[in-house]
């Protein structure tokens, strides 16, 4: 009897010991100074004792790098969520979210890590639903591991997301907010509302300041270069030099075809760019089409700011007007 309890003790040891990823640790090193770094309570280890930890940093071109780590609910849940909220205020309600849901598939299958974005709506949390093109293109280089009932996960995020924003549900991160964490029991569809006794270990935490994800970490953040679709045949907008770019976005110029196409952004606003069946369409921060660069070979359209319709301009018109000249 004795001699099988010695056994027992030594195989789940071994097991545990076997699970340890060295990829899915949490390292302080850097925090404060090329990464930001969040952990309750003030000063634990993410590895040993944080009930709750968040650690990102810049780690290439328009990529964030997000660390997580959350102890496990007592009693244990068969899923559970550990999430990155960006506010712009330090109160929960109308912030965009990145959350980590670990599920439980069983003694062989082990834990299975999804990400999903979501919205607070007040005190509401709503999925955003992503189709597996825009996920894999907002999310990378997902990795977790559950050690000594101890939940990490990692993974890359879009720092401006080059997918639809869902009218302005889906955030680009190179701005300031206040940065929340929390865990919690998820359910297949929705994660459930985290603990709000303030006491408890497993109450939220938030940033004292806002943080500018964009700006932490060794590696310099860059905007993504928008390059034109190759159906663009004429040049339909340039930006005047009176016209400021946007703050903070680089107004680049491609060549397309030896055509120069250039994005016009508005000043003060977070743009990006996708391409809907043959156009290139520029949003802003409210998601309304801005300047759209049609690949018909009949006309191209401009859009004003409102997303009506401000110029037409025809391939035949212009070939008829040289013609004249």
């Amino acid at each position: 009897m004795w001699l099988n309890s010695i056994f027992t003790i030594f195989v789940v040891y071994t097991v545990t010991v076997s699970n340890i990823n060295a990829e899915v640790l949490m390292n302080r090193d850097g925090c404060g100074t090329t990464k930001a770094c969040l952990f309750k309570p003030s000063g634990c280890d993410p590895n040993l004792d944080c009930t709750i930890g968040l650690i990102f940093f810049v780690v290439g071109p328009n990529q964030l790098r997000l660390e997580m780590v959350a102890t496990s609910l007592i009693p244990a849940v068969q899923q559970q969520y550990i999430a990155i909220a960006f506010s712009n205020d330090a109160i929960m309600g109308d912030d965009f979210v990145t959350e980590c849901v670990l599920s439980d598939m069983g003694q062989f299958a082990g834990w299975e890590p999804e990400i999903f974005v979501s919205f607070n709506h007040g005190k509401a949390n709503d999925r955003i639903y992503l189709n597996d093109d825009e996920h894999n293109q907002l999310i990378t280089n997902v990795s977790s591991q559950v050690v000594d009932g101890r939940l990490v996960c990692h993974f890359t995020q879009q720092i401006v997301p080059q997918i639809d924003r869902r009218n302005g549900l889906i955030w680009s991160l190179d701005k300031p907010f206040y940065i929340m964490g929390a865990t919690g029991s998820a359910q297949p569809d929705e994660v459930n509302a985290h603990d709000t006794n303030r006491g408890s270990h497993f109450y939220p935490i938030v940033s004292s300041a806002k943080i500018n994800p964009s700006t932490i970490g060794g590696v310099k953040f860059d905007q993504p270069v928008i390059s034109a679709v190759s159906e663009v045949d004429i040049t339909i907008a340039s930006a005047p030099s009176s016209t400021p770019s946007a703050a903070g976005f680089n107004v680049e110029q491609s060549e397309v075809e030896d055509s120069p196409v250039t994005m016009v952004v508005e000043e003060n606003s977070s743009a990006s760019y996708r391409n809907k069946d043959s156009s290139t369409v520029a949003y802003s921060t409210n998601d309304v089409p801005m300047a759209t660069y049609s690949g018909s070979e009949s006309s191209s359209f401009v859009y004003s700011g409102s997303g009506h319709p401000v110029a037409i301009v025809s391939l035949y018109s212009i070939v008829l007007l040289l013609r004249l000249l």
